[in-house]
């Protein structure tokens, strides 16, 4: 008899445990984030910056060291109010940085993808023979799921790393 209880005991404690160790990581990921969103000066704010500046800012507020190569960029669409870029299908075959700049609200989203996650991005993101790329659409009032709105539908806020307001 005290035997089963101890065994049902057991057995919601391990899934308790579970439970804590994911809040708790989720606690974790979320100081991170706001630890390190850490202000930067702009001489005008409401302006479309560059993919320099803006790996100048990830560079300066975290401690990543992001070159050209490492990244894709994009800033808010004035018109439509969307994130739009094209990274070639090789760009995922390593790690993969995804930046969006929200001239708006003066934040600059920074995304990790790691490499391989999407083996053949092609068949995944909506793909654009003429430029061998692949297209990818996100919302800028989506800023919890970061959800390309073309055929992939895939969420990036997973691979969301960092929020660098300016």
């Amino acid at each position: 008899m005290f035997t089963e209880e101890i065994k049902e005991l057991t057995k919601k404690l391990k899934i308790k445990k579970d439970e804590i160790e994911k809040i708790e990581i989720k606690i974790e990921k979320l100081k991170k984030m706001s630890n390190m969103n850490k202000s930067i000066n702009i001489t005008q704010l409401d302006t479309k910056i560059n993919k320099g500046e803006a790996i100048e800012m990830i560079n300066r507020c975290t401690d990543k060291r992001l070159n050209s190569m490492d990244a894709i960029f994009s800033n808010r669409n004035e018109t439509t109010g969307q994130w739009w870029f094209e990274p070639k299908p090789k760009k995922f075959k390593k790690t993969l940085y995804i930046l969006l700049n929200d001239q708006n609200e003066n934040n600059l989203y920074l995304f990790r993808i790691p490499k391989k996650t999407y083996l053949y991005p092609e068949e995944i993101f909506y793909y654009r023979k003429e430029k061998s790329s692949c297209s990818i659409r996100i919302d800028g009032n989506d800023i919890h799921e970061f959800k390309d709105m073309l055929d992939s539908k895939v969420c990036f806020s997973e691979f969301l790393e960092d929020v660098i307001a300016y």
